[in-house]
């Protein structure tokens, strides 16, 4: 299956894009990290998968509408 076609059958099955989520995987596993107040912003951004603590940071503001800090 091309990327292409994956991600419109993502879409039709899911109703959200496979990007977003991924995100939503992504952020939900840091909740819970940041919930614990064990590791730094940075290490549970690297542990998650996020490129970086800023690249964590615009998804978190992306899809709960707050800093991970403010979390």
């Amino acid at each position: 299956m091309s990327p292409r076609n994956f991600a419109r059958v993502f879409l039709r099955d899911f109703h959200i894009p496979p990007r977003e989520f991924l995100d939503r995987v992504r952020i939900a596993a840091a909740k819970r990290d940041l919930e614990k107040d064990v590791e730094s912003v940075d290490q549970i951004a690297d542990a998650r998968g996020f490129a970086s603590s800023s690249t964590m940071r615009r998804a978190f503001l992306r899809v709960l509408g707050m800093a991970p800090s403010h979390y």
